[in-house]
């Protein structure tokens, strides 16, 4: 059924079962942030950002992602970044992409990176706008942004100082800090 189980420490909700109680035993995240049954999970990536915050995110049967866990700098997707308590997702909620788009990949580690199913792939997350494959300016960072130079993608791997896409015909392209 795609049902999600973690266990472990919890003091940023990283294990999206709805309280900061750290567990030894297994928890099934039974629902999301809006009540409904937390199922159809296919994948799931950690993400750890800034030296000290992390969740997970997670992409649905559907398509949908979702996230928990400290969403600071950005790693909400929604164009804010707290700093506080109010930053933690304890629960999983859903991320909305730009034009409905639907996710195929995500990888993540500093910051995000979504592949759709339209093989575009964008970014987001608290890092220098080099590794996010654009010119950032202001608060660019806080909401998916496409790497527009990329179409026809089929694969991406990194979430951190360096970035891959591989595109048709095997050409693969990079971003991100290249002395890494």
């Amino acid at each position: 059924n795609g049902y999600v189980w973690t266990m472990g420490a919890n003091d940023q909700g990283q294990l999206g079962i709805g309280n900061l109680t750290a567990t030894a035993l297994p928890q099934k995240i039974a629902v999301d942030n809006d009540g409904n049954p937390f199922t159809n999970v296919q994948s799931i990536v950690a993400f750890f950002t800034r030296n000290t915050d992390n969740g997970f995110f997670a992409v649905k049967e559907d398509g949908s992602l979702w996230a928990w866990g400290s969403l600071i700098g950005g790693m909400r997707g929604n164009g804010t970044d707290s700093a506080s308590a109010d930053s933690f997702a304890l629960r999983p909620i859903q991320i909305k992409m730009p034009g409905g788009r639907k996710i195929k990949q995500i990888v993540s580690g500093n910051l995000a990176v979504a592949l759709c199913t339209d093989g575009t792939v964008w970014t987001w997350g608290p890092t220098p706008g080099t590794n996010l494959g654009y010119s950032m300016s202001g608060t660019q960072y806080q909401t998916p942004h496409q790497l527009t130079g990329l179409s026809g993608i089929t694969q991406v791997a990194g979430g951190g100082t360096f970035n891959y896409a591989l595109g048709g015909g095997r050409v693969l392209y990079g971003w991100g800090q290249y002395g890494h």
